[in-house]
C-alpha cells in the first residue's frame, strides 16, 4: 500500500539532545505553539479520512528506533481523541523501557499495568484515569518474556474487552529495528503509525523496520516526520501559519 505522511511536526532549527527528547511537550500547554497544536489536529483528522472503509480503534505507534518522539505522539494523539469527547485508553506495550508513566506523572505503587493483567491480575484494577481525562494501562512490572506476553493469546483478547469499552485504544510500543514486540503486536491492531523523526534514524534502518512489518503484513496507515525543520528559505509557508495562528488567537 501508499505509505501516506499524516502531519508534520515543525520545530525551530535546534539541536536535538537528549534533554530536549525526555522533555515533553503537549498541546494543553498553555505556550504550545499554534504550528504543534494544529498538526495534531491535522493527524487526528486524517486519521478519520483514511477511516472511510475501515475503523481505526486500535492504533499501534511504534519508529524504527528509540528517541523518535513515539511516546510523545502516543499522548498527544490520545489527548486530541478526548479534545473531541471520545472515549480514549492508552496502553504502555513498551515492556522494556517503560516511558509513558514518568511523562504521565502516573507511577502505580502496587505496579499494576499490562505486564501483570497478562499474567492474571485484573484488567480494570490496574487502569489509570489522568489528568488529561483518558485512561492509562501502564506497563506494569518489567517480565524477562515480553515478545511471548505481546503475542498470546490473552493480549488479544484483552484489547478485544477494552474494544467494548473505549472509542480509541491507543498503543505505545517499542522501536521495531532493534526488537520484535511491535511487530508481534500487529496482528491485534487495526492500523500502525509509524514515527520518523527528522535526522534521527538512517534511510536503512526505516527500510529495514518497514520490511519488517511488511513480512507480517502488517497495516501501516501512515507516518508522522517528527521535528521537521521548515527551511531557512520557507518565509512564505512560516507567514502563513503564523497569519493564521494571529487570527484564530484574535477571533
Amino acid at each position: 500500500m501508499d505509505r501516506k505522511l499524516l502531519t508534520n511536526f515543525f520545530r525551530k532549527n535546534q539541536k536535538i539532545n537528549d534533554q530536549n527528547i525526555r522533555s515533553l511537550k503537549k498541546i494543553t500547554d498553555e505556550n504550545s505553539p499554534f504550528q504543534f497544536v494544529e498538526a495534531y489536529k491535522s493527524l487526528r483528522t486524517n486519521i478519520d479520512f483514511v477511516s472511510v472503509n475501515k475503523r481505526y480503534q486500535t492504533i499501534e505507534i511504534t519508529s524504527a528506533i528509540p528517541k523518535e518522539g513515539k511516546s510523545g505522539i502516543a499522548i498527544n494523539l490520545s489527548i486530541s481523541f478526548v479534545e473531541i469527547g471520545k472515549k480514549v485508553i492508552l496502553i504502555d506495550a513498551d515492556l522494556r523501557k517503560p516511558m509513558l508513566s514518568s511523562y504521565l506523572g502516573e507511577n502505580p505503587a502496587d505496579a499494576k499495568g499490562l505486564s501483570t493483567v497478562l499474567t492474571g491480575c485484573d484488567l480494570y484494577a490496574s487502569i489509570l484515569h489522568t489528568k488529561f481525562h483518558f485512561d492509562f494501562l501502564p506497563a506494569g512490572l518489567i517480565p524477562p518474556n515480553p515478545v511471548e506476553l505481546l503475542g498470546s493469546r490473552q493480549m488479544g483478547e484483552i484489547l478485544c474487552e477494552l474494544r467494548n469499552e473505549y472509542d480509541f485504544i491507543v498503543i505505545d510500543t517499542p522501536p521495531v529495528s532493534l526488537l520484535t514486540d511491535a511487530v508481534t503486536l500487529c496482528q491485534f491492531v487495526d492500523g500502525i503509525i509509524f514515527v520518523i523523526r527528522q535526522k534521527t534514524a538512517s534511510i536503512d534502518q526505516i527500510k529495514f523496520a518497514m520490511k519488517k512489518l511488511e513480512s507480517v503484513k502488517a497495516n501501516v496507515i501512515g507516518a508522522i516526520l517528527n521535528d521537521y525543520v521548515v527551511p531557512k528559505d520557507s518565509s512564505q509557508s512560516k507567514n502563513y501559519y503564523n497569519n493564521y495562528s494571529d487570527y484564530y488567537q484574535h477571533k
